[in-house]
């Protein structure tokens, strides 16, 4: 399912937001949780979940037993994916 307008702009305001967080660390230990990657790609967190059962999804660790995502892995995995016909791909800022 892909996102809706509004969806669209909050996922790449969390994005964006997290990239520019002073606070977070630009390095692999920068890590987003199963409902955050859900909501960046406008799915329930429980596909998130199935994905990561099946092996599929982005690379994933697990944090104090919870699974995590690192934020680099889950951008790359981001940019494999095939974009529907007129969608724009990644902003400059967010590629790889």
């Amino acid at each position: 399912m892909w996102m809706n307008a509004i969806e669209k702009k909050r996922a790449k305001l969390d994005v964006l937001a997290a990239m520019r967080n002073p606070r977070a660390k630009r390095s692999a230990e920068t890590h987003m949780t199963e409902r955050g990657v859900a909501r960046c790609l406008g799915v329930r967190h429980e596909e998130v979940r199935l994905w990561r059962a099946r092996g599929e999804g982005p690379a994933h660790v697990r944090v104090k037993g919870k699974a995590r995502y690192p934020q680099d892995a889950f951008m790359q995995w981001l940019s494999t994916l095939p974009r529907p016909h007129g969608m724009p791909s990644l902003p400059d800022g967010l590629r790889h």
